[in-house]
């Protein structure tokens, strides 16, 4: 997947965003997280104020990803639905365990046991439990009130990357669908989201959304 080798590249990378926005108090949070779970890393440098005018608005902040590279089994998630995930989400988890992906919109990568359990509250709050699974959220988005998924359509039978607003539930209208679509799979989604600094899509909502407050100065 040649995202995942973009990401790779981009790890390191410092960007710095001038916000009008407490966006800090989004990230920070999972700075606290990871660094409780993941000790041996200091993830403190992936979200710093560097200067702001007297505790107002607005304020520059350097970030950077933070990725735990390693092995998570997808399979968690197969086995907890009864489906069979593409295989790029397969290849996604034998890389990334979890990550928090820092551009202008912050999404976070869950790891699988996380998306059984937040897949499984989703359904249970639609009244969707024991019913066929054809969308699993998989990111979630710090920044929007939606989540990132995928979604098996029952046109074709394929996987494809979708945004799921908190208006929508799990087997929303097949007819619906293409407003939500976000790419055909998970490399072309994340080389997108890279090459547009966290603009979801090319949709004026996405876009505008991306670029809400806070804008790249480094």
């Amino acid at each position: 997947m040649k995202a995942l080798e973009l990401l790779r590249q981009e790890a390191d990378q410092r960007r710095v965003y001038r916000a009008e926005m407490d966006i800090v108090d989004t990230i920070t949070p999972l700075v606290d997280y990871f660094g409780q779970k993941y000790p041996d890393t200091d993830w403190r440098s992936c979200c710093e104020v560097i200067s702001d005018q007297g505790g107002k608005w607005p304020y520059d902040l350097a970030v950077r990803h933070m990725i735990r590279w390693g092995k998570a089994d997808a399979r968690v998630i197969e086995d907890a639905f009864q489906i069979s995930l593409p295989p790029f989400i397969h290849e996604l988890y034998s890389q990334i365990e979890e990550a928090v992906f820092i551009w202008r919109n912050v999404v976070r990568l869950m790891p699988p046991e996380e998306v059984v359990a937040w897949e499984r509250e989703n359904r249970e709050w639609e009244d969707k439990e024991g019913q066929p699974v054809r969308l699993v959220r998989f990111m979630k988005s710090r920044r929007l009130s939606g989540d990132i998924a995928i979604r098996r359509s029952v046109c074709d039978d394929q996987w494809r990357m979708y945004y799921v607003s908190v208006d929508d539930d799990s087997d929303y209208d097949e007819e619906r669908l293409d407003q939500y679509t976000l790419a055909e799979d998970l490399d072309s989604w994340l080389q997108y989201m890279m090459a547009n600094d966290g603009a979801f899509s090319s949709s004026e909502y996405h876009q505008a959304q991306a670029a809400r407050l806070i804008k790249r100065i480094a």
